[in-house]
Formats: structure tokens, sequence, C-alpha cells
């Protein structure tokens, strides 16, 4: 810099321009051509032109290869996180697929196990209805003969009518709580002709002819 070049020429005139007054001098003298040398000297070193960095501190860059580290190692840790976001998000997306899957699994099981619980009832039902009834030994065949008799008085023999108010059943007109007593499930319609009889002849060993009072007291029964 430039701004020490008024200092330089005041401090030459303070260093060479007058000389040193002797004690019983009054006069001032003349310098010399060494003194002017030395003093010309002088004033163009302290007038050199100074940069800003002759007056600047060293500057140290950080290492390059430092700075290059600094910045692989956080983009490494980015993708990391980032990867790690990604791999969390598939988990739960695969963890709701499979819990999906599972419960349509589990739907279609309990569907066919419904149905093939449907076939075997209606298949049980069809195997009652067409059940022959047991052979009677010939000392029965009065009471199989009077029990036909009873059904055509009761039903005209229809194993599959029900009464008009609902409350009774097939070929010897059962209520439900009749037919459940003598150990059987569901309604008489759900039997053959051959299995209501059967049960007809139980229910009047156990109870007698009264319970089909009008039609016993018509056949002669009572």
């Amino acid at each position: 810099m430039k701004v020490v070049a008024a200092v330089a020429v005041l401090t030459l005139a303070g260093v060479g321009g007058v000389s040193q007054l002797p004690a019983s001098s009054s006069t001032l003298s003349s310098p010399t051509s060494s003194e002017l040398q030395l003093n010309v000297q002088r004033l163009d070193a302290l007038t050199q032109p100074t940069t800003v960095e002759q007056w600047s501190p060293p500057i140290t860059p950080a290492p390059i290869a430092e700075v290059v580290e600094s910045e692989r190692a956080r983009a490494a840790e980015a993708a990391r996180i980032e990867a790690e976001r990604l791999a969390q998000a598939q988990r739960a997306a695969n963890a709701e697929a499979a819990r999906k899957r599972a419960a349509e699994t589990a739907r279609q099981q309990a569907a066919a196990a419904k149905a093939e619980a449907a076939q075997e009832a209606a298949r049980i039902a069809a195997a009652r209805r067409a059940t022959p009834a047991p052979s009677a030994p010939a000392s029965e065949a009065s009471m199989l003969s009077k029990m036909d008799a009873l059904a055509r008085c009761e039903s005209g023999g229809n194993p599959t009518i029900v009464s008009r108010n609902g409350r009774y059943y097939g070929a010897f007109q059962f209520a439900l709580g009749t037919w459940r007593s003598v150990g059987y499930e569901g309604t008489p319609i759900d039997y053959s002709y051959e299995v209501q009889r059967e049960a007809a002849i139980k229910l009047q060993q156990r109870s007698g002819w009264g319970q089909w009072p009008t039609c016993s007291r018509k056949l002669g029964y009572l």
C-alpha cells in the first residue's frame, strides 16, 4: 500500500534534510552528498508499493483430501438412512400383504368348511328319508297294520304334510316336542314314512293310543 508515502517524506525531512547544529554554531550547514544519497535510498525504500498480501497473515487452506472425504462420508450416511427407510417401508408392505393373504385363506377355509357341513347335513337327511323301517316280526304285523290305518286317518298317510296351524308334522301328526321326546332330531318331515311309523310305535308303547284320541276312537283302538 502507498499509505506510507507521506510518512516517508516526513521521515526523510527529519533524517537528512537538516544537519544537527553544533552547540557553538547558530547557522545551518548543508547536507553532504553521501547524506543526500542515503536519504534518497531511504525514500525509495519507504515509497515502494506494498500489496495486501504482504500485510495479510498467511492463509492455510484445509487439505482437499479431508474435504472430499468428509463429503463422501455425509453422502454415504444419507444413502444409508434412505436405504433403511425404503427397507422399513418394504417390510411393512410385505407384512400387510401377508396379513391379507392369511385373512383370505381363513375366509376360504371357513366357506369350504361351511359348504362341507351343509353337504353332510343334506346327505344325512337324505339317508334318513331313505332308511327303511326295521323288519317287523310276525307278532308285530298287527301293530304295523294299525299304525298304517292311524296314519291314513291322521294325514291321509302323507309323511310330508304339516297341519294348517303349523303345530303338527308328518303322517302321524307329531308335535315337535313329542317327536324329539322319542329320540329324533329336526322335524318328522325330514324322515321317511317308515321312520315316522317307527317313532309312532315307540310313542304308542310309551304313552298309549291316547296320543291320537280322535282317530284312535274312530278306529276302535280306545
